[in-house]
């Protein structure tokens, strides 16, 4: 399921940007020296007490482990 189809499912347990890496790079080069992830495109980024908890690029980039790692959070 694609990440965008699946924000009313994600939005309740996270607050969600979307930065365009073209127009951003600044704040793009900002998140990627905060959160030690290396930019790639499409990308999504789950942060939890400023690290990376998860993230992944083109074809990881669907609502499923997002939702798991939002669950595994909450669990914890």
């Amino acid at each position: 399921m694609s990440l965008e189809r699946s924000l009313e499912q994600i939005m309740p347990h996270a607050d969600v940007y979307f930065v365009d890496v073209r127009a951003e790079r600044p704040v793009s080069n900002y998140i990627a020296g905060k959160s030690g992830v290396i930019h790639q495109s499409p990308q999504a980024i789950l942060l939890y007490k400023g690290k990376a908890y998860w993230h992944g690029s083109h074809g990881e980039v669907r609502a499923e482990p997002v939702l798991d790692s939002l669950n595994e959070i909450a669990d914890s």
